[in-house]
């Protein structure tokens, strides 16, 4: 499974985040990579955990990425937990923009 990478075309539509192995959010989709170490049954895995917002809701820019991120990172977080993932490296608060279309200028 590839993990989302930033580079100079994908920075011009998506935001990535710090959180997991790796994090981004587009107009209506947010996606996190994470990695999950589970002792029983012994196994090392990549999980994509994805979230698409429905057309309807009247949000864009930055509070939408913003929100979507959130929203997915909740998600991950409880996954993770209910699989006993040991290093997710998901964020414990809002994961923070790092890079692309609403990251830090």
């Amino acid at each position: 499974m590839v993990v989302l990478k930033a580079n100079s075309e994908s920075e011009k539509t998506s935001t990535f985040y710090r959180t997991g192995a790796s994090a981004a959010s587009e107009e209506r989709v947010s996606s996190i990579y994470f990695h999950c170490r589970m002792a029983k049954p012994k196994k090392d895995i990549i999980v994509n955990a994805r979230l698409e917002r429905e057309s309807k809701v009247e949000i864009s820019g930055k509070e939408a990425a913003d929100n979507q991120m959130i929203v997915a990172n909740a998600a991950a977080r409880s996954v993770a937990q209910q699989l006993g993932c040991q290093g997710a490296d998901l964020s414990t608060g809002t994961p923070k923009a790092i890079t692309g279309l609403y990251g830090p200028r």
